[in-house]
């Protein structure tokens, strides 16, 4: 029986107590939990099915889904790391799997094909920024867009703009132009039920396969793609696959499934007002240039 410290590690959200697990016990913990955020996200899926003639309750219910199956992968990407390495990388993961921005970019990652470690964080460093320029000349500040695109859905609040006063803004409906599409992260945490990796043995596998790789700097897509079949293989060979397992599923976890990325940096990159206008001046005058034939 574990003693407590603290009387903030009783609660939710203490996912960083995995950290003072080791070995067998960590894996076990994790398989025990893959099973019941893999329900989470099924039936908010389900739920947002039956929600056609209501878009944007529909759209908050799949991007709450997202981020559950973003916390699937994250725990999936620390069972994948190197023992000789998860413990130094196990309390960074467990803040992503509690980040919004985080898990919105996790999930996001998926359907990504960066060629290398390097370009995977250059794409990613691009989805941090707290705040971005928007509009035909770059002319509006606003906030990070994955934050904006969820907080703006959940709730009606006061918006804050550069040169007017604070006004009320409603709830954004949603923006999607041409009908509904599953997220892909959905389809990958599904594929992994339907192979068996969130079972006892399957989670075993997972981190015998891919104990041997540290994915850093200088490592391939490549790399990662040989291990993922692998691992789909060594399931199946295990007999952990389920009957409802289809071609689709085989084919997401051998093409579809990002390289790990407990070595990602996913913290917000903080920009400051002026540096944001001095930003949208670089993109005015190299628009009026384009515009005069300059370039």
């Amino acid at each position: 029986m574990p003693t407590t410290t603290s009387v903030k590690q009783i609660g939710f959200k203490q996912a960083a107590q995995i950290a003072n697990m080791m070995g067998a016990a960590r894996l076990a913990f994790i398989a025990e939990g893959l099973p019941i955020i893999f329900e989470s996200a099924k039936s908010l899926m389900a739920a947002s099915r039956a929600l056609e003639a209501f878009p944007r309750e529909r759209s908050i219910l799949e991007g709450h889904a997202a981020e559950e199956c973003a916390k699937i992968l994250i725990l999936v990407d620390l069972v994948r790391c190197p023992p000789k390495r998860s413990a130094a990388l196990t309390g960074t993961m467990m803040r992503w799997f509690y980040s919004h921005l985080a898990r919105i970019i996790y999930a996001d990652a998926q359907s990504w094909k960066p060629i290398s470690f390097d370009q995977l964080q250059e794409y990613v460093d691009n989805e941090r920024p707290t705040h971005y320029l928007e509009g035909g000349m770059s002319e509006y500040i606003m906030p990070n867009s994955a934050l904006y695109q969820r907080e703006g859905a959940l709730y009606a609040d006061v918006m804050g703009n550069e040169d007017a006063d604070p006004e009320w803004s409603a709830p954004l409906g949603s923006t999607r132009m041409f009908g509904w599409f599953e997220p892909h992260a959905w389809r990958l945490v599904d594929a992994m039920d339907a192979l068996g990796f969130f079972t006892p043995d399957g989670v075993k596998i997972l981190s015998d396969i891919w104990k041997g790789v540290y994915f850093e700097t200088g490592v391939s897509r490549s790399d990662a793609e040989a291990l993922c079949w692998s691992t789909a293989l060594a399931c199946d060979a295990a007999g952990l696959t389920q009957e409802r397992l289809t071609a689709d599923h085989a084919g997401i976890i051998r093409h579809g499934w990002q390289m790990p990325m407990y070595g990602i940096d996913f913290s917000p990159i903080e920009v400051t007002l002026d540096e944001m206008r001095a930003r949208r001046e670089r993109a005015y005058w190299n628009e009026v240039g384009y515009e005069r034939g300059d370039y």
